[in-house]
């Protein structure tokens, strides 16, 4: 729960980096509840769960579809 709290943005990816190698390497599945990733250390994720509060499911899938999906339900970017 919460790997990178604490860290600073390079060590913050460094161990995001670390945890994806591990996952690939061992055939296991890590779960982690990151807050705010950067972008680099976003797409590392295989798959990606975005949750409301109260715990409701907003996405699932992989991190390179999540914006295309929020544009098709009219979400807009500054």
């Amino acid at each position: 729960d919460e790997p990178t709290s604490g860290l600073d943005a390079a060590r913050s990816s460094e161990l995001l980096q670390l945890l994806s190698d591990l996952s690939a390497s061992s055939c296991m599945n890590i779960i982690a509840v990151i807050h705010q990733p950067r972008h680099s250390s976003f797409i590392l994720f295989d798959k990606l769960m975005l949750l409301a509060p109260g715990g409701k499911m907003l996405f699932q899938g992989p991190p390179t579809l999540c914006v295309p999906y929020f544009k098709i339900l009219g979400f807009r970017w500054a």
